[in-house]
């Protein structure tokens, strides 16, 4: 059954990704010739201080998928209520707060924005991205349970749709107009409407979610709760201002303009991280559901297969990001729109750093470990803007980047796999770093043999492009598995495949036999 849940979400969280996708790189085109680079600039700018402002709800978020793993296996649908309940309170105080600190920020936008601008009404387009980031914190307690569930392709989908839905009114807005206020005003329109049929689907779902129960969290586990929530908003602040303040520091530093073009990277690299979140999100859930009910062994080795998939795909789309990502910039936007090789290899490098990350993560929220080394974050950010600051001013954008790189490898990459082994799986952690050494070797080796392969085709126009992709992934795919095709992480994830693509065949086969007669 749980196989069946990641299936069927990995393909929800797929099957709208690549149109919306479409749809975004279209959106930036028009958005560039129509208003120009400087709007791009502040449209990253803004986003990322929300990203900021967006600390509280961090530590709520996930403890709210902890918290509700157990009362789902155990079908209490009246403490699911109670944490609902509690849940919807605690959100609307976060949304108050981010609404109040975001205000507080207005009398500094000048100080954040380098260099003149032309835009007007700056704080009126400040504004209104802060209320279309504070609106959904009053409905998203609904939309949790449904993820819990492992539900979560029913999320996606609405999702996807009205994400599409906003982006054709953009472009539409964009051409005739060219009024970016009125854009946020259709933006923040079509979030109250799809904040408001989320939780009414998940009420039709689950309709015991409709009624409130008056009953209290005991205090004993409201403590933890609480002590849960305090670890995991410190946990996460690390994430938070190492992604998140780079085009602060980078507006403030050099330019809005260059935030604008490196924002064009971001794209890239968000769509690529978009599409893998959603995979992997999709089976967290499930990893919750491991970590209640299944033996050590089981979930050690569930975690090695995962981390399998976390390099496999990573290492895969590192190498050809290195390889394709400045050729492509230059066909979809211009050549002046390209940023150097440096730049680019210290992007990707941050990329598979967090991407890694990633399996380790998912268990340490599985196993409820947010209080041990909750102070980690605080030294990972610290040690961020202060070496970003300090490079920033030598090295430009490149500096900024290697901040960010810098507090991965001194904190997050050796600690946290440290207290999920300690704590949650009870094994030593010696061979996931051996692991991770020689998965790292393989991506170098097979970065360069692409590389080389592809240097043969030198114009980048889009059938080149897209010639270099096919190369990328005829050898890279090759080589890693000539390297890990006899492991037993592969073997079982070749016999899912197997299992899964013959259930295909025999429901293809009873549908063609039922038309038949």
């Amino acid at each position: 059954m749980r196989i069946k849940f990641v299936i069927r979400n990995i393909f929800a969280n797929i099957g709208g990704f690549f149109l919306s996708t479409l749809l975004n790189f279209i959106v930036r085109i028009v958005f560039i010739r129509t208003l120009g680079i400087e709007y791009l600039g502040i449209n990253a700018l803004f986003m990322n201080i929300l990203t900021i402002l967006s600390i509280a709800n961090l530590g709520i978020g996930t403890s709210i998928m902890y918290s509700f793993y157990k009362p789902i296996a155990e079908n209490d649908t009246k403490k699911i209520q109670i944490l609902l309940s509690f849940f919807a309170k605690v959100y609307r105080v976060i949304g108050l707060v981010i609404l109040l600190l975001g205000l507080s920020l207005l009398p500094f936008l000048d100080n954040i924005i380098k260099g003149e601008n032309d835009i007007p009404h700056i704080s009126i387009i400040y504004i209104l991205f802060l209320l279309n980031s504070v609106i959904s914190y009053f409905y998203i307690h609904k939309s949790s349970i449904v993820t819990a569930h492992q539900k979560n392709y029913v999320i996606v989908i609405i999702n996807n749709t009205f994400t599409i839905i906003f982006g054709i009114l953009q472009i539409l807005i964009l051409l005739s107009t060219k009024n970016f206020i009125l854009v946020l005003l259709v933006q923040l329109l079509i979030t109250i409407t799809q904040n408001i049929y989320t939780s009414k689907k998940a009420e039709k779902m689950f309709p015991y979610i409709k009624q409130k129960n008056s009953k209290k969290i005991p205090k004993s586990e409201l403590s933890d709760m609480i002590e849960n929530i305090k670890g995991v908003v410190l946990y996460r602040i690390g994430s938070v201002i190492t992604n998140g303040t780079d085009n602060i520091i980078i507006s403030s530093f050099l330019s809005i303009g260059l935030v604008g073009i490196y924002s064009n990277y971001l794209l890239i690299i968000n769509a690529v991280t978009g599409l893998f979140s959603r995979i992997f999100s999709s089976m967290s859930a499930s990893i919750g559901n491991l970590a209640a009910s299944d033996s050590k062994d089981k979930q050690y080795f569930i975690y090695k297969v995962l981390f399998l998939i976390h390099f496999w795909i990573y290492g895969f789309a590192s190498i050809v990001l290195i390889i394709l990502i400045n050729p492509f910039i230059k066909w979809w936007l211009g050549a002046e729109y390209v940023l150097g090789n440096s730049v680019v290899l210290f992007i990707v490098l941050n990329f598979y750093l967090w991407g890694m990350q990633g399996v380790t993560n998912n268990f340490r929220v599985a196993y409820g470990i947010f209080k041990q080394g909750k102070y980690r974050p605080i030294v990972a950010s610290i040690i961020n803007l202060v070496v970003s600051i300090i490079l920033v001013k030598h090295m430009g954008i490149s500096g900024v980047l290697i901040g960010t790189g810098v507090s991965i490898l001194a904190v997050a990459f050796w600690f946290d796999p440290l207290i999920v082994h300690k704590y949650g799986l009870k094994v030593s952690q010696a061979p996931y770093f051996i692991r991770y050494f020689l998965y790292t070797i393989v991506v170098v080796v097979a970065g360069v043999i692409t590389k080389i392969a592809c240097s043969f085709l030198g114009n980048d126009n889009l059938i080149y492009i897209i010639f270099k992709f096919i190369i990328c992934t005829l050898i890279i795919n090759v080589i890693f598995y000539l390297c890990f095709n006899k492991t037993k992480e592969f073997q079982y994830l070749w016999n899912i495949r197997k299992k899964y693509l013959h259930s295909i065949r025999g429901k293809f086969s009873r549908h063609k036999a039922n038309q038949s007669s």
